[in-house]
């Protein structure tokens, strides 16, 4: 079957420097669909591997979506071209009931995350996606329909860090066409996924809009710069943003955040949003803020006695301060044996002594608040809105160890520390 191809092949130079930044890795894992884009990015960095002694163990991965019959032979097709280019390959399944709506969507959050749990389990630190040009015009375009801020208009980033693994897009400048050049003159064979054709799906038809911009005089490197320039003008207002904060806020021990009132609301409302976002973010375990939530809350900020819940957090403003606490809802109850370490809530790491019995980690909660064990300690000089919180031990709905807070309280077998402040 013959293709429309036209554009200029990735060279052996262009791709050293393309891949110049993966470098720093011992290996990589390369997510491999089969399409033409996934294709072409293993056979480049393969080629690259073999011209370069100091590049990174490649090890490509396949996630089987069980979507369609045919994506199981799809994998051990894959499978069997690595095996020509001699490159370790796995394949991933995504197991369970498949969603009936948000089909994309659902089935990109679940690739993501085998992908990633394979990266940690196999101890490999950056993950390779061959997202190109168009995806990141295709996004954008996406993102504006949305009304998106700044932020979501920076569209994909060549480096984001998710669950502690690098998320890599070294061909993000690259066009496709010059994508199936490549793979042209390798003389490979590839698989064309039919939902890529489907215009159910909001991507595909935003693609065939994209195709159309040439007519009216829209370049997509012109695009792509336009995209560059909002990112660079989005870092240098985070890095205002996070001085700022640094500046006003105060981020407690026991998992609350306050600010100065005069100090936050003489600042540009650009900055405000941003900073109300990093103290949901930090406070809430990083739940998703939509920016017309936040917008909503600087509408009202001014007002003098201003409450709200957003994101799985209760926003408090009185005459002095804004504070931010944890809802006291949806707090996770979860066993913690000897000896263990977890992350409790996306907020707390918690470790319970070895000497210890096991016990059900839980947050103290309202019906505890005023029993004894908590008076005769420090945590009683801790608002309630943060103590109601806090992760403590319990044993046949019994309360049997109280968090030891660095710096509040600290004479338990159950060690507790803010995460925020555990990472820094």
């Amino acid at each position: 079957m013959a293709f429309e191809h036209s554009g200029e092949q990735i060279s052996v130079n262009e791709a050293s420097e393309l891949f110049s930044g993966l470098l720093q890795y011992e290996s990589i894992c390369v997510a491999v669909s089969g399409g033409r884009d996934s294709m072409s990015l293993l056979l480049l960095l393969n080629r690259w591997k073999q011209l370069n002694v100091r590049a990174p163990k490649i090890t490509a991965v396949s996630v089987d979506h069980a979507l369609r019959k045919e994506s199981e032979f799809e994998c051990k097709t894959i499978k069997s071209w690595c095996n020509e280019l001699e490159i370790d390959h796995h394949t991933l399944n995504w197991e369970g009931i498949k969603p009936l709506a948000s089909i994309q969507q659902k089935a990109r959050e679940a690739r993501y995350k085998l992908l990633i749990d394979f990266c940690n389990q196999n101890k490999i630190k950056a993950l390779i996606v061959a997202h190109h040009l168009e995806d990141q015009i295709e996004t954008f375009f996406m993102r504006l329909a949305r009304g998106s801020g700044i932020d979501g208009l920076k569209s994909m980033q060549y480096r984001r860090v998710q669950s502690g693994v690098d998320i890599v897009r070294p061909l993000l400048n690259i066009q496709k066409n010059r994508l199936l050049e490549t793979l042209i003159n390798f003389n490979q064979e590839w698989i064309d996924d039919p939902s890529n054709l489907d215009d159910r799906y909001e991507r595909v038809r935003v693609r065939t809009y994209i195709k159309n911009l040439n007519d009216i005089d829209i370049d997509l490197k012109n695009i792509s710069k336009t995209i560059n320039r909002l990112t660079r003008s989005q870092e240098a207002l985070e890095d205002i943003s996070l001085k700022k904060f640094n500046e006003i806020s105060y981020i407690d021990d026991a998992g609350y955040i306050s600010f100065d009132n005069d100090k936050f609301l003489v600042c540009n409302e650009e900055i405000q949003l941003r900073i109300l976002q990093m103290s949901l973010n930090i406070v809430s375990g990083h739940r998703y803020i939509s920016l017309n939530s936040l917008e909503n809350i600087i509408k009202h900020i001014h007002d003098s006695d201003f409450k709200i819940t957003l994101s799985g957090c209760r926003i408090l403003k009185n005459k002095k301060e804004i504070v931010i606490f944890r809802e006291n809802r949806n707090l996770p109850r979860v066993s913690i044996k000897p000896g263990q370490k977890i992350i409790w809530d996306d907020r707390f790491i918690v470790f319970l002594d070895k000497e210890e019995p096991a016990v059900e980690l839980a947050a103290i909660g309202n019906y505890i608040i005023n029993a004894e064990a908590i008076k005769k300690t420090d945590l009683i000089n801790i608002p309630k809105n943060a103590l109601l919180t806090l992760p403590a031990g319990f044993r046949d709905g019994s309360l049997v160890l109280l968090p030891n807070i660095p710096n509040i309280y600290n004479s338990s077998k159950l060690n507790s520390c803010f995460l925020y402040h555990y990472k820094r």
